[in-house]
């Protein structure tokens, strides 16, 4: 029975409890007796979790998890000085993604999803090969369309108020990097390897409910949203950036390109928190 049915069904009895009353309807102790019976035995129910795609998750379904939101502000300084930092070899990598984006405005219909994958998988293959430096064997896995979990999803529960739903479905693309040494690479690039196993070399082997910080962005190709998911005092707590526009253009510097580009190799690890802050308040 879902929570809205053994809702309804309460709400069913005080329907009929404010009926005879209203009516001045004499019933005999006996009814109000079984009234009361059908009360507790529905409120007795076990309502099981609710299973969730996260994708399609909203505000109130984040808070009754006990999930808050709090904005994450870059300092534009450090930002800027960190989308200087590139090599000669990434540079070149960046400006030929710059023209494989202006190839695909040029051609491709601006309309449809197919147009922002086009441009979000140039934007995915190109952090990679940055990413990827083979003499320090680090390389680069990507897995589209990765389940998030391949049984029937994953429970989380508010230990405040007990609530707890089943979380399923799926992300456009989990990227990983890895030390390329034994068959780390042909195992992750197996078509065997499940997602829940991508997971657990993510975290390291371990489970996910260990980390204490998950990081994520959403994108449309154009428009870039970076998050911070954090477990601070037994709660989790999402900070999340204003939009960054992707500026591309024939007579445009590709600043923005290179700030989205670096930003993603700090989502995808880590060297430095002095150009982000998270506000609390």
């Amino acid at each position: 029975m879902s929570e809205q049915t053994k809702l309804r069904l309460l709400d069913t009895v005080q329907y009929i409890r404010n009926e005879l009353a209203l009516k001045d309807i004499e019933v005999p102790g006996t009814v109000m007796g079984c009234l009361h019976d059908v009360d507790e035995f529905i409120s007795a129910i076990p309502v099981p979790a609710p299973r969730i795609n996260f994708s399609l998750m909203e505000v109130s379904d984040l808070g009754k998890l006990g999930v808050s939101g709090k904005m994450l502000a870059f300092i534009l300084g450090e930002l800027a000085k960190l989308a200087q930092d590139f090599t000669s070899q990434q540079s070149a990598e960046i400006q030929l993604l710059r023209a494989r984006i202006l190839n695909i405005r040029e051609h491709v219909n601006m309309d449809f999803v197919p147009r922002s994958r086009m441009i979000l998988e140039s934007i995915v293959l190109t952090l990679a090969n940055i990413a990827s430096d083979p003499h320090s064997q680090k390389n680069v896995a990507i897995f589209p369309e990765m389940m998030v979990t391949t049984d029937k999803g994953v429970k989380v529960i508010n230990p405040e108020s007990g609530y707890q739903a089943w979380l399923s479905g799926s992300v456009d693309y989990a990227i990983i990097q890895y030390k390329d040494e034994n068959e780390n690479k042909a195992h992750l690039l197996s078509s065997r390897c499940s997602a829940f196993m991508y997971l657990k070399v993510y975290t390291h082997r371990k489970p996910l409910t260990n980390r204490d910080e998950v990081r994520f962005c959403l994108s449309n190709g154009n428009s870039w949203l970076f998050f911070i998911l954090k477990l601070r005092e037994g709660k989790w707590r999402y900070f999340y950036s204003p939009p960054r526009q992707l500026e591309v253009g024939r007579n445009v510097s590709d600043n923005s390109l290179c700030v989205i580009m670096k930003l993603l190799l700090e989502w995808l690890a880590p060297t430095s928190s002095k150009f982000y802050e998270l506000r609390d308040s």
